[in-house]
């Protein structure tokens, strides 16, 4: 192995986590439990259009092949729910945090609301950061019991998919899946 990068893995890698929030038509059961994974790389890369759809798409498949695998029916893409949830991860990445708390001060639900997702349906919100793959984050969840929950619950059948990259974040990669109970108009 070549000495440099021996000794510049270690400066690559850095602490990830994840957070998820469930609402049960109307009332909302927040969970705090958080997920480390070391995984993070902070190398140059080229962040644009073309990977963020590549990688949401990736896990659309990821998870809608995981959820049949457990019983559970393949979730369908929702353009509110998807509008709220790149807007979500956008936000994270470019103000640097990771919370349900967004920074116009909304917990996840009344962001969907604002972003016209108002049924009075099931809900739910995962966000992860420092997962700069599909792959990575749908296994950060598989190993929370609550994010876990969450992806194959079977009261959803609709989601919202959002990925972002700031290079000067403490993370990097930020990550939010909307979930919802019906389709929207």
């Amino acid at each position: 192995m070549n000495k440099a990068l021996a000794l510049l893995t270690p400066l690559f890698l850095l602490l990830s986590f994840a957070d998820c929030q469930l609402q049960r038509s109307g009332k909302t059961a927040p969970s705090r439990k958080t997920v480390k994974i070391i995984r993070h790389s902070d190398l140059p890369i080229q962040f644009d259009a073309k990977t963020r759809n590549r990688e949401t798409q990736r896990f659309l498949a990821l998870l809608n092949h995981y959820r049949t695998q457990k019983g559970s029916r393949p979730l369908d893409v929702d353009k509110k729910l998807q509008r709220t949830a790149q807007w979500m991860s956008d936000d994270m990445a470019a103000k640097n945090y990771l919370d349900h708390r967004d920074s116009k001060g909304r917990g996840p639900f009344k962001r969907m609301a604002a972003f016209g997702y108002s049924y009075n349906t099931d809900k739910a919100e995962n966000v992860a950061a420092g997962q700069k793959t599909a792959a990575e984050v749908l296994e950060s969840w598989q190993t929370s019991k609550t994010h876990n929950r969450n992806m194959l619950d079977p009261h959803y059948k609709v989601i919202g998919i959002g990925f972002s990259y700031a290079k000067k974040s403490k993370y990097g990669w930020y990550w939010a899946t909307s979930f919802g109970g019906r389709k929207s108009r």
